[in-house]
């Protein structure tokens, strides 16, 4: 690497080399760190805040890049790195992007490699690579005590189902049963296995214990026999062993009446055993394959219909339990990139979670295999979780030495589906936490961003535009005519119908209330919040697509579908200037200083016009057509939603792209900022609400 070369690239060039030895090997990570650290340096020498500048937005972008490839722990690295008086929005956007959990605890001096929870959900057990076990307070995360005596890495735990007692498995090929209430080992349950314990359960009565392992066999091929045993709590005598197949035995559970035990293994085998007579009712055998696919986990479903498993050929596979035939694969395009270590259902049954080597806790539906919510924030492999009887609290434990409780309720960031035909404009009002949704299939309905739960709902009225007030006491919404409504109460308080065609924008006057809408008839009517005509205003210069007024109120600006931007006084209306803007109109923002002008269009085109010097600049990145923009409250930024699948965060006072974020799957419509409740909402052409919170 030549660092002439490096020292000759712009932020954004820079950015784009980043990203190219991002999707490469390690390597090329490794380059990527090299090169950053050189930035450092060279920003260091200069001692300029344009070289501080410049490493700070390419370490921006870089971490926004690792994100999006799930490389979280070198995303926070090269967060920690930046400049701290240079942090700000995007920063702290993105540092909250890289860690969903509510909670980190610290408790392993190495991986972090067991985690069990009680049937209360009052306790939670973690085990280490350090041989230890740490019993938390599950709700405070405060630690109470560790038990030792393993000598070994802590491989599975498991509680009694009376709460008092738990069992561990380990490398030291022991099981051992621990008192919680006495702080002490109880007993070695057996001290004859040859090899490590997979995993360890007890049976649903408590009287049983199931084990899965494996032991050497020399004069077999190949020399391996994995089994399953079940033990007696009791006395410690083995009740019944079932020999696998020729690979370790690698996870268990049993049926809900414990006559049953189910397992799976390294040798591509799920099998379902009738404890009694020693016997296996099935075998999900996928041994030709033709590529790896050895089992890491399996968790039959509390209703016993369904047993979910995944290995490490990176997917999960739902199985019905009765017959062991597939219901759904999760491929790896779906889910995830690396070996999946651990997967549980929640314990109502409707969700179940996967752990994986790919950093990511993923939240799925069981019915169906929908995935619901995907958590970052460790920043090495996730080697096993538990639900928490609540059915919303994930706890998982890592090779990153850390134990992460997560709340799957606030996840903060998360999509919902709103409506078919939509949504065209999304006003928030101003505590950040009602969200309008103009649609134009026949209903408007108001949104609690925070249940996402319909607050108000107008059946009838379809819309294509909307707007909140500055007070946030009324909400206005048109299509062919204008509505006016009562958000607190969710009362029509007026309806008119005056445009000849339809309406495609609407601003609220903030010295009155007073609302004007930007019709395809080439005007601009003006009324009171009762929805009565106070003026109209002829533009004379085609349809009307955007209408908004300057922060004091003395102006109101209008743009026209062609690209022409009109200036009018408010005290009487009239025309005072004009400027065009380009080919193509599509939306219309002013910054709350009333300095700033943001013009989007057709084709990637927006534009920072400076209404009192006049003087233009052009935000390049985009390269579709941009409907959503907006600018942050403070006046520091502009934002920016495409149907290029991304949205951009800008500058305002270099106009530089400092952030981008690509993690979309539909065009995007709509893009607001709200830093009352630290939320980033979007909304895409399929009718999502995507929400980012910091």
């Amino acid at each position: 690497m030549r660092h002439s070369i490096i020292e000759a690239m712009t932020a954004d060039q820079f950015s784009v080399f980043v990203l190219h030895l991002i999707n490469n090997n390690h390597r090329m990570r490794l380059l990527l760190f090299i090169a950053l650290i050189y930035f450092d340096n060279q920003a260091c020498a200069q001692n300029s805040n344009a070289s501080r500048r410049l490493l700070y937005f390419t370490q921006i972008k870089a971490a926004e890049a690792l994100l999006r490839l799930n490389e979280v722990g070198e995303a926070k690295r090269v967060l920690e790195q930046a400049n701290v008086s240079l942090r700000r929005w995007e920063w702290q956007l993105l540092n909250a992007m890289s860690d969903r959990s509510v909670q980190t605890l610290n408790g392993h001096r190495l991986a972090a490699t067991a985690i069990a929870v009680n049937k209360d959900g009052s306790l939670l057990a973690s085990g280490g690579a350090d041989s230890s076990i740490v019993i938390w307070d599950a709700r405070s995360g405060e630690k109470i005590f560790a038990l030792n005596g393993h000598k070994g890495q802590i491989n599975s735990l498991d509680f009694h189902p009376d709460g008092v007692q738990l069992i561990s498995g380990s490398t030291d090929r022991s099981v051992k049963l621990w008192n919680i209430k006495e702080r002490k080992e109880i007993a070695t349950v057996r001290k004859d296995f040859f090899r490590s314990i997979y995993q360890c359960k007890f049976s649903p009565d408590g009287k049983n214990i199931g084990i899965v392992s494996w032991e050497f066999v020399p004069k077999s091929s190949p020399p391996v026999q994995g089994f399953a045993a079940v033990i007696s709590l009791h006395d410690g005598n083995l009740l019944k062993r079932f020999n696998t197949d020729h690979h370790p035995a690698s996870a268990l559970d049993f049926s809900n009446d414990g006559n049953k035990l189910y397992t799976a293994t390294w040798g591509f085998h799920v099998k379902q055993h009738d404890i009694g007579s020693g016997k296996d009712d099935w075998d999900y055998n996928i041994e030709d394959i033709g590529y790896y696919a050895a089992f890491q986990s399996c968790d039959l479903s509390p209703d016993g219909l369904r047993i979910v498993t995944s290995g490490k050929d990176n997917q999960v596979r739902m199985l019905d339990a009765s017959n062991g035939k597939l219901l759904y694969l999760i491929e790896p395009h779906k889910g995830h990139l690396k070996w999946v270590n651990s997967v549980r259902f929640s314990e109502n049954g409707k969700l179940f979670a996967s752990a994986s080597d790919d950093q990511l806790i993923k939240v799925w539906e069981a019915e169906t295999g929908r995935l619901l919510h995907s958590l970052k924030g460790h920043t090495n492999n996730v080697n096993a979780l538990a639900f928490s009887p609540d059915n919303k609290t994930i706890f998982s434990v890592s090779a990153d030495g850390t134990i992460k409780k997560w709340n799957i309720e606030k996840t903060g960031q998360y999509k919902f589906f709103v409506c078919k035909s939509g949504p065209w404009y999304t006003p928030v009002d101003p505590s950040g936490k009602l969200l309008a949704a103009a649609c134009s299939d026949s209903f408007l309905n108001v949104w609690n961003l925070e249940t996402r739960s319909v607050v108000h709902s107008f059946k009838g009225v379809s819309a294509i535009t909307a707007a909140i007030n500055g007070d946030g006491k009324f909400l206005a919404s048109a299509n062919n005519s204008i509505e006016i409504f009562n958000l607190s109460s969710g009362k029509l308080l007026g309806s008119q119908r005056k445009h000849r065609s339809r309406i495609t924008g609407m601003d609220w006057l903030p010295s009155k209330n007073y609302v004007a809408t930007a019709s395809g008839d080439g005007s601009i009517g003006i009324w009171d919040d009762r929805g009565d005509s106070i003026t109209t205003v002829l533009c004379n210069s085609g349809p009307v697509y955007s209408v908004v007024f300057a922060p004091d109120s003395k102006q109101m600006i209008a743009g026209m579908s062609n690209g022409k931007i009109k200036f009018y006084n408010t005290s009487n209306w009239s025309e005072v200037d004009s400027f065009q803007a380009a080919t193509s109109l599509f939306n219309l923002r002013i910054d709350p200083t009333g300095k700033y002008l943001l013009v989007s269009g057709d084709k990637g085109s927006l534009l920072l016009y400076n209404i009192k010097t006049k003087q233009r600049r052009e935000l390049k990145g985009h390269n579709n057509a941009i409907y959503g923009i907006a600018f942050h409250p403070e006046g520091d930024y502009a934002v920016s939603a495409s149907y290029d699948l991304s949205v951009k965060i800008w500058d305002m006072s270099s106009a530089d792209c400092v952030l981008t974020l690509k993690d979309f799957k539909d065009e995007l419509y709509t893009v607001s900022i709200l830093p009352a409740s630290k939320r980033l909402v979007v909304s895409d052409v399929a009718g999502f609400i995507h929400v980012l919170e910091w």
